[in-house]
């Protein structure tokens, strides 16, 4: 990228219809976007974006060429602009280029930044061209495979020696001299096995958590010698590595004694979640000015790809939009911008026979439940899966007088039941998370959806049939057989059980028992831009991962179609030995798939793709289960460290959660949340009261309240564990009740009589488990309940004959006495002994953080000590009903219940440890 200073603009050396490059004018208060005589103003005061017919540069405008735009993102401190400042050239399909983003600038809307951040990538970009050129026949060498285990594929690593174009290298649209027949060696190659060693090696090295500043993408990370721009930005560099940086010590808030340390720095979030949109942007992402390659070739239109009349955005499929959302100022002012998708692309040149055609594979991931390997699992309530990918296998065959294409396509994605794993170990368990007519329901909506999008669905699921991973196969079978959807057809094949042993050549029994299937389904063809057959169904695949497995099978599926389809179009004359008597372009196939599947697999689980030599090859040997291991292992890494913050960055840029997110991630445990988390546990608990109310309240009584509120475990150690409990009010009487979500059942309730509450203690309620979250005051706050036992009553539904009474004492409120009394769920007396009677006993409760992610109506919004304040109005007007003469000066005592002091003196080292290594973890 180079600062232009009245020079017109260059243009690419390509044969593509709109493949002009961008102006952009950084000018004092906004940036300008200028693209064929169109501009397109961003104001960096609100971030408006404006469609100006015509513009003037002023005389501080500075002027740099870019590829595309990508977004706008709204951080903790600011706006940024996403710049797509280097591409690779993929290829052509249609004679329009594809291209894979390289390099994503992250640009601060402020002018002297901005201006800062592009001059710093310009000095770089000359030693970084002149140690790419001394080391380009190594990274021409090295097989995708082995690209680093972070999931970032290295963006320059696998360029070959060509001619940039332009050339005069004010942007980079990296186009290829010749189009390579193999980009991988194969796995037996001393240069292979060598590089897996290192590879191994290299992971191992990354789980030691020494060197954020040595991770590998395959380019020099340039280190900068400019001055100091302003945090947020300034701590990574343009490829989106992290550079070393001196960690700000956190701020601390001093009342008197009271030192309370800021959980998570604003600037420290905002560099790592800039970092994160960096990194992932440059990962498999995939964009075209003139095709559109999120829509198959069958659900284009039969006229030429280019439509002036209509952009290119708004034909997409926007289950593949992926930067839709930061592009969403842009949409609403019908300026021109650029999609993205995340998956896979390559083309190759082939030859067969003296026959040239194209060989193209697109894999596209959804958006709809986009997320890394155990952080999104199954389905969701609107029947979207977890790493859904469709798969299009392209032959573009050009006769003289006729274009035509062949092409096939697959899906793949995951299980559709509501179920998780956790990530702490190398071969989790899977858990169903919900009932079979939750799953149910949201099965027949992904299966509708499905058939309606592309017809008939034999859906082949690999699981194992015995171990582990039965228990989500025999519940995905059962709800095929309840449901009975029309045109889905289920078919088990045990992977590990029927190639036990390395016997892959088992796959061909699988392919044989569909051969039916196959022939009803067909293929799309195309010839001149009008359409002859249509696909009339597809095969959707799955594992539990639906990686490696699930990559191989489809390779398998994708060979037996391209057979038929090479045949049908005169190429080959051999039907029956296929591709196989081709050993060239068999190579170019094996490769093609093999890298489809490293690429969807380091963008799901963050590394290469398991059994890869076997894709690669049609063998399996000890080197690939060596990198299987390596890859294993990386993989646990990633799940358990990394995968956090990545997923929370997915969930913002697709505009699932709010930016809230980041603050939480230090603090997940099994996975980031859910987009509509808030919604569904306020949901969750709002039935949870209505449920309790029912069960709980005689007919006798006035319902006066509910709430849902947070207990001590022991009620006289406020540090204790906290417990959810349902509050209900009545005319007559409070309820604590302990609520079993899972069964959606009341297992226990504490009845106390309002005339027994002496009085109330309301304030500040800090504990020591929640002290990370936040350090507000009005997110800690909580009340105590004081009363006499006299009157107060104790059931639990043990669903058994022994049941349990309060034994009171003067040295502790109550304890449990196991004893039989003759019903599943009999009531305790209302008097256990005499000095019952006279005993004084508490009741803390800690109100609870509802808008955690920021998803619920402001107006549904109540802090903690608004939530405490009003549920001790209702307390204390119901009581003065009850019995006027309780509530006397005094009652309601307004004093600190636990202080921020006293909840960090609880706080155990090991705590305090664990929480220093978590946070250094992942920040």
């Amino acid at each position: 990228m180079e600062e232009v200073e009245g020079q017109p603009s260059p243009t690419i050396h390509l044969s593509l219809n709109d493949s002009q490059p961008y102006k952009l004018l950084v000018e004092r208060d906004c940036f300008v976007l200028s693209h064929r005589q169109e501009f397109v103003q961003v104001k960096f005061r609100d971030a408006s974006v404006t469609k100006r017919e015509a513009y003037h540069p002023t005389s501080e405008a500075k002027t740099f060429h870019i590829v595309a735009v990508a977004g706008i993102l709204t951080g903790f401190l600011g706006n940024y602009l996403l710049v797509i400042t280097e591409a690779k050239l993929v290829g052509l399909i249609e004679n329009e280029a594809c291209y894979s983003v390289q390099r994503v600038q992250c640009l601060e809307f402020d002018h002297d930044k901005a201006i800062r951040r592009l001059n710093i990538r310009k000095a770089s970009r000359k030693d970084e061209d002149a140690a790419e050129r001394s080391d380009i026949s190594m990274s021409n060498s090295v097989e995708l495979s082995s690209a680093d285990a972070s999931g970032a594929s290295s963006p320059r690593s696998d360029v070959p020696d060509g001619n940039l174009s332009p050339t005069n290298n004010n942007f980079s649209l990296i186009t290829p001299s010749v189009a390579p027949t193999h980009l991988t060696i194969p796995p037996n190659n001393p240069f292979t096995l060598q590089n897996q060693s290192r590879l191994l090696l290299s992971k191992m090295r990354k789980l030691s958590f020494r060197s954020k500043a040595a991770k590998n993408t395959g380019s020099p990370v340039v280190q900068s010698d400019e001055e100091v721009v302003t945090p947020g930005i300034d701590d990574y560099d343009s490829a989106g590595e992290i550079k070393p940086i001196q960690r700000p010590r956190s701020r601390s808030i001093s009342h008197g004694t009271d030192k309370r340390q800021v959980p998570a720095d604003d600037s420290t979030l905002e560099r790592r979640m800039i970092r994160e949109v960096v990194s992932f942007m440059q990962t498999g992402c995939y964009f075209s000015f003139g095709y559109d390659i999120t829509n198959t070739k069958q659900r284009q239109p039969d006229t030429s790809a280019y439509q002036p009349e209509q952009p290119l955005w708004k034909r997409v499929d926007q289950r593949f939009f992926w930067n839709e959302y930061m592009m969403r100022s842009f949409t609403a002012r019908k300026a021109r911008l650029d999609y993205t998708h995340e998956g896979f692309m390559e083309i190759q040149k082939c030859e067969i026979e003296g026959y040239s055609f194209d060989f193209i594979l697109i894999s596209r991931r959804s958006k709809d439940r986009a997320g890394m390997r155990y952080q999104r699992r199954g389905i969701n309530e609107a029947g979207s899966v977890a790493n859904f990918v469709e798969t299009e296998q392209i032959v573009a065959f050009k006769e003289p007088n006729m274009q035509q294409y062949a092409c096939f396509v697959q899906t793949r994605g995951s299980i559709p039941l509501f179920w998780s794993q956790a990530p702490y170990s190398l071969h989790p368990v899977p858990v169903l998370d919900r009932s079979t007519e939750e799953s149910g329901a949201a099965f027949r909506l992904h299966f509708e959806d499905q058939i309606q999008r592309y017809g008939d669905i034999v859906a082949v699921s690999l699981a194992e049939l015995h171990g582990r991973e039965a228990i989500v196969g025999a519940e995905y079978r059962h709800l095929v057989e309840s449901e009975g959807i029309d045109r889905l057809k289920y078919v088990e094949f045990d992977f590990h059980g029927e190639c036990k042993g390395m016997k892959y050549e088992n796959i061909g029994k699988l392919t044989s028992t569909l051969k039916d299937d196959f022939h009803h389904f067909g293929y799309f063809w195309e010839a001149d831009g009008k359409a002859f057959v249509q696909q009339k169904g597809v095969f959707r695949t799955n594992c539990m991962d639906c990686l490696d497995r699930t990559n191989v099978v489809q390779s398998a599926f994708a060979r037996y179609v391209l057979n038929i389809q090479l045949m049908r179009l005169g190429i080959s004359e051999y039907p029956d030995q296929g591709i196989g008597v081709y050993a060239d372009f068999e190579a170019i196939f094996n490769n093609v798939w093999a890298n489809n599947g490293d690429t969807i697999s380091r963008e799901y689980a963050g590394t290469s793709a398991l059994k890869g030599d076997f894709t690669r090859t049609g063998k399996r040997n000890f080197a690939g289960m060596m990198n299987d291991a390596s890859n294993s292992l990386a993989r646990m890494y990633f799940n358990t460290i990394r995968d956090f913050w990545r997923q929370a960055t997915m969930d913002y840029i697709l505009g699932f959660h709010k930016i809230a997110i980041f603050r939480h991630v230090s603090q997940a445990t099994l996975m980031s949340a859910e987009p509509g988390y808030d919604l569904r546990t306020a949901q969750l608990r709002s039935n949870a009261v209505s449920t309790s109310f029912d069960i709980v309240v005689p007919s006798d009584e006035d319902k006066l309240g509910g709430w849902t509120l947070s207990c001590p475990e022991d009620p006289t150690e406020l540090d204790s564990k906290l417990e959810e409990r349902i509050l209900v009010l009545t005319d007559q009487a409070i309820y604590v009740c302990a609520f079993d979500y899972g069964m959606d059942k009341v297992v226990q309730y504490l009845r106390v009589e309002i005339k027994q509450i002496w009085g109330i203690q309301q304030g500040e309620y800090y504990h020591p488990s929640a002290l990370e979250d936040s350090i507000n005051a009005n997110d800690n706050f909580g009340f105590v309940i004081h009363y006499n036992a006299k009157g107060e009553t104790l059931r639990l539904n043990t669903m058994s004959m022994q049941n349990k009474q309060v034994v009171y004492s003067k040295e502790q409120n109550w304890e449990y006495k196991s004893e039989a009394i003759g019903t599943p769920s009999a009531e305790v007396p209302d008097k256990v002994d005499e000095e019952a009677e006279g005993v004084a006993t508490s009741l803390p409760f800690r109100c609870i953080k509802s808008n955690v992610y920021g998803e619920l109506p402001a107006d549904q919004v109540k802090s903690c000590s608004e939530q405490a304040h009003e549920i001790v109005a209702a307390l204390v007007s119901a009581i003065r009903k009850a019995s006027p003469d309780s509530v006397q000066d005094g009652f309601i005592e307004d004093e600190s219940i636990m202080s921020f002091v006293q909840a960090q003196r609880s706080v155990s080292v090991i705590q305090k440890v664990g929480s220093t290594i978590k946070k250094a973890i992942g920040l």
